[in-house]
């Protein structure tokens, strides 16, 4: 089996130097070909009105079968993605999700979702009115029963404190089928 290459979206605020980017390094000693997505840095204020052009950006830069690993809003970047282009990308990992756990996805894409009921982060987030930040990264995808929710511990960014666990969960997602959802 090839090793697809991994894509990184950090969230607001962040270039990825302390979450998706400890995880992009376990994948790069892996062998695995990665990218992060060199996407503007984005404030609360700014991610309002931009996530659909950060998405067009992520689509330029990324390839049909790239496996996507996001933080935060840029699980919203990723998701604004798979609305334009559905099928490109075989699997997404959503990390602590900054959007709102009703969304259904129309996707053939499988979507893991690692959520925390202690992330402060995304509870300030969703407190924002008229955004669309919401509680997806505190409870999970509660619509969409396609997504696998996984359950965490900790800070907004404290799954990435245990980065050679994530790491293996998401190879063993990737050797379990073709990317689809099941």
């Amino acid at each position: 089996m090839n090793k697809p290459r991994i894509v990184g979206i950090p969230g607001i605020r962040s270039d990825g130097t302390g979450n998706i980017n400890l995880l992009l390094g376990e994948f790069d000693r892996a062998g695995y070909e990665t990218l992060k997505a060199n996407l503007p840095i984005r404030s609360a204020l700014t991610a309002r009105w931009c996530t659909k052009r950060d998405a067009k950006k992520l689509l330029e830069i990324t390839n049909p079968g790239d496996i996507l690993v996001a933080h935060s809003r840029g699980c919203l970047v990723a998701t604004k993605a798979l609305e334009i282009e559905p099928e490109k990308f075989p699997e997404v990992w959503f990390f602590r999700p900054a959007m709102s756990a009703k969304k259904v996805f129309k996707t053939d894409t499988k979507i893991t979702c690692v959520f925390s009921e202690d992330d402060l982060a995304i509870q300030v987030g969703s407190l924002l009115i008229n955004h669309p930040f919401g509680k997806a990264g505190n409870k999970g995808f509660t619509r969409d029963l396609t997504v696998r929710n996984l359950e965490s511990f900790g800070r907004h960014s404290e799954d990435f404190q245990h980065t050679p666990y994530w790491f293996k969960q998401i190879v063993l997602s990737l050797s379990l089928g073709e990317g689809k959802k099941t």
